[in-house]
């Protein structure tokens, strides 16, 4: 299984590249529309939009913000949600090795595939 950013086909893998300013790519569901609510992580300037964020967001939220990106710890957490809870639904990326519930993907998998 590959998660959505490493399933990109490899044309548009290019759009990732860390120098392609114009836009902001959602880390959950890979979209680059909505910029309204979109909000950046303060430690790495990965992007999510707030309603695709488990629990979402009601709002952009003010001052520093720190996404499930760099507010894991140690071990296999979800990269959606940031938990580590839920392992008989956690998928690991065979490619990058990121942990995702099956139930946090865009679109929700019905079960490990």
């Amino acid at each position: 299984w590959f998660c959505p950013r490493c399933s990109l086909a490899p044309e548009d893998d290019d759009n990732l590249d860390e120098e392609d300013t114009d836009s902001q790519r959602c880390e959950v569901c890979y979209r680059e529309d909505r910029a309204n609510v979109m909000v950046l992580c303060d430690r790495c300037d990965n992007g999510y939009h707030i309603h695709c964020l488990t629990p979402p967001l009601q709002t952009v939220p003010t001052g520093e913000w720190i996404g499930p990106c760099c507010a894991v710890g140690d071990g296999e957490k979800c990269q959606v949600c940031g938990r580590a809870d839920g392992e008989a639904e956690m998928l690991l990326c065979d490619q990058c090795d990121k942990g995702f519930h099956t139930y946090c993907l865009t679109p929700k998998l019905p079960g490990i595939p």
